[in-house]
C-alpha cells in the first residue's frame, strides 16, 4: 500500500513518513474511489464502442 501511495501520490519516502496515518488512509481511500470510476468510465467506452458496431 504504501509504495502505491507513494507513486500515486509523488511523495518521497520521507514525506510519506511524515504523513499522519488518517491522512494516508484518506488519501488511500480517495485514490481508489477515482481509479475505480476511472476504470468503470472506460468499461462504459469499450462497451459503447463495442455496441455501436462497425
Amino acid at each position: 500500500m504504501d509504495f502505491e501511495l507513494m507513486k500515486y501520490m509523488g511523495w518521497s519516502w520521507p514525506e510519506l513518513e511524515a504523513t499522519p496515518e488518517y491522512v494516508r488512509r484518506f488519501a488511500w481511500d480517495l485514490m481508489q474511489i477515482k481509479l475505480t470510476a476511472e476504470n468503470g468510465a472506460r468499461e462504459r467506452e469499450i462497451r459503447s464502442a463495442r455496441d455501436s458496431g462497425p
